[in-house]
């Protein structure tokens, strides 16, 4: 039998890199045999068409050679001209036979294939054959019949061949198949010419770690028969499934540790990478669509981390980084999940410029509280599906109401939108919040925030405190037990350890829920809007006698004139704290209870009978 066109081109696929691997051929046992080189063979026709023929006789020579295993054989590109050029060649490079071929076209017409050997040790060529084909397509089949012919004339041994046919059992995949040691082509169910004899076999993956060898095995060719081996691709390989569950097991525990952001980071990109090409195993998709769902949700995480890092001082800007990946959310496995965290996000940023309003209305800087509401409002627009949309809208219009009346341009307008009256509840929110500036950032403490000042907080199972409050850092979780106002029962939580801004929204919110998520990787506790001006809200109406300055809850509420009178709207219910500062270093301390939709009423005396 003869190799096949196939065979012969998928022994060229290979051929450079053999011919690579043979320059450096270790001397050993190897020393004894007999030296060969196989010079290309020629095409004497004029015409590009029989240089594949060409290619595929030189091919099949070399391969074979190399198959039967006696000799040391090296592929040369050409030997020159003549009997005296092959002995040069021959005594240069201690060349024990040199194989040399052409292909002419026949006087007689048609086509010749030639192929001779010169022998050294004669010193003259001493075999030469001739094959003729018909035409291109004939001049392959010649070839093939050429040099199985001078081989066999050569080595005195019969030149046959039998068929491999290979079966994977295990996971689909590619992988290479090599016959001693020497690659025959990819993904091969069969091999329909393989030399006769004892040949080793090997099933080899370029798989995450590097090359693998998977199967090898001894498989005895005999002429004309098929020789059958069985093999299983593996999913993941013992070492692989490691490497893949320890980056796993390193992402989680620092997913949550701002210090281990680099080193996260850098894992999470080792994790892709390995995942890159997975065709050696495509039922790794599971795994590398994990490793892209990952990769986003890390973007955002760190986005988290960079926000929580600006709490202090927040802008829109912060969700400029993340803002491609909540645009293209759909690339990702569970695109939910990406939408979700860029709006937990972006409601985090919009709670903490609502803070940062709050604590610039009370030094009096309307500019920076507008600017903070007004970035708020476009990202509850844009990204939240207008959550709060009306509060944020409302807070603009008052504001930018105040800031007219103030410079004149308007006239009209009372006491119902003055500045501290309508904003006191931010004021307080912000107080309270920046109290703990010192503690969070310096990352002395994870810090709880409550919109419902009041709130009572169980921290594991200790006494109850009131929020907001800052917890000091620990290495495990803190639970906790909250009830806001509004809330039929008491909420159960988890603060996990690097948890740095947890945000708790007021149970009577009409807005969004209570966090029950502990924030372990690779979800992390989303955060909850802050403040919510249009929740039920009473008001206050003040009377004095004396001319003082009043504050609410420890909030100055402005100026007010002997004799002068103040509403106070949008008062959160419950036990509110009133007080007066006169100029005399006196103070009048009155408590009063605020009711939803009702107007509480009181009056301070100093002045006209003792405080």
């Amino acid at each position: 039998m003869r190799p096949s066109i196939m065979f012969r081109l998928v022994l060229g696929l290979f051929l450079a890199s053999l011919a690579l691997g043979l320059a450096g051929f270790a001397f050993g046992e190897d020393a004894a045999k007999a030296h060969v080189a196989v010079v290309r063979f020629s095409n004497d026709t004029s015409s590009s068409s029989y240089d594949a023929a060409c290619k595929a006789a030189t091919d099949t020579l070399f391969m074979t050679l190399q198959e039967l295993g006696r000799y040391r054989v090296q592929l040369e590109e050409g030997a020159g001209a003549g009997e005296e050029a092959l002995r040069a060649m021959a005594a240069e490079r201690q060349l024990d036979f040199i194989m040399y071929g052409k292909i002419t076209k026949a006087e007689s017409g048609g086509i010749d294939c030639k192929l001779s050997v010169f022998d050294r040790a004669k010193g003259k060529t001493t075999l030469s054959q001739t094959k003729k084909a018909a035409g291109v397509l004939d001049v392959f089949d010649a070839a093939d019949d050429l040099v199985v012919s001078v081989l066999e004339s050569l080595t005195g041994a019969h030149i046959g061949f039998g068929s491999l046919k290979l079966t994977n059992i295990g996971e689909k995949g590619s992988y290479a198949v090599l016959v001693d040691g020497s690659p025959v082509g990819n993904d091969l169910a069969s091999l329909d010419r393989v030399l006769i004899g004892k040949r080793w076999v090997t099933i080899a993956q370029k798989r995450m770690l590097g090359d693998r060898e998977i199967a090898k095995a001894s498989v005895e060719m005999k002429e004309g028969g098929t020789a059958e081996m069985s093999f299983a691709l593996p999913l993941l390989m013992d070492d692989e499934k490691r490497k893949v569950e320890g980056l796993r097991a390193a992402i989680d525990a620092g997913w949550n540790e701002a210090s281990k952001a680099s080193d996260v980071e850098a894992k999470i990109a080792e994790l892709s990478s390995l995942l890159g090409d997975i065709s050696y195993s495509p039922g790794l998709a599971k795994y590398k669509d994990g490793a892209k769902q990952l990769s986003g949700e890390w973007a955002l995480r760190k986005n988290r981390l960079a926000i929580e890092k600006s709490a202090w001082d927040p802008k829109v800007e912060l969700l400029d980084g993340v803002g491609a990946i909540y645009a293209g959310a759909k690339a990702y496995p569970d695109p939910e999940k990406i939408r979700r965290g860029f709006t937990d996000n972006a409601r985090l940023v919009a709670t903490l410029l609502e803070l940062k309003a709050g604590k610039a209305l009370a030094g009096d800087d309307m500019d920076t509280g507008l600017e903070c509401y007004e970035g708020a409002l476009m990202l509850s627009t844009r990204y939240l599906g207008g959550a709060r949309l009306t509060d944020y809208a409302y807070a603009v219009t008052t504001l930018k109401d105040i800031q007219e009346k103030a410079s004149g341009s308007k006239a009209g307008g009372g006491d119902d939108k003055d500045l501290r009256a309508v904003f006191s509840v931010s004021m307080l929110a912000a107080q309270r919040f920046y109290g703990l500036k010192e503690e969070v950032e310096g990352g002395k403490a994870s810090a709880l925030v409550a919109s419902d000042f009041a709130t009572s907080v169980s921290v594991d199972g200790g006494d109850f405190q009131e929020a907001p409050l800052a917890l000091p850092t620990t290495s495990g979780s803190r639970s906790m037990s909250i009830q806001p106002k509004g809330a039929k029962g008491p909420i159960a939580l988890t603060v996990p350890a690097g948890t740095k801004l947890l945000f708790v929204q007021d149970g009577a919110a009409p807005f969004g829920k209570v966090t029950t998520e502990a924030a372990s990787a690779p979800a992390a506790t989303a955060p909850a809007a802050l403040i919510s001006i249009n929740r039920p809200t009473g008001s206050l109406s003040v009377g004095v006698v004396t001319e003082g300055t009043l504050y609410l809850d420890g909030i100055a509420m402005g100026e007010m004139p002997s004799g002068g009178k103040a509403k106070l709207n949008f008062l959160e219910i419950g036990e509110r704290s009133l007080e007066m500062r006169y100029a005399d270093g006196q103070t009048e301390k009155k408590s009063i209870t605020i009711i939803g939709d009702k107007t509480a009423t009181v009056t301070f005396m100093y002045g006209s009978s003792p405080p």
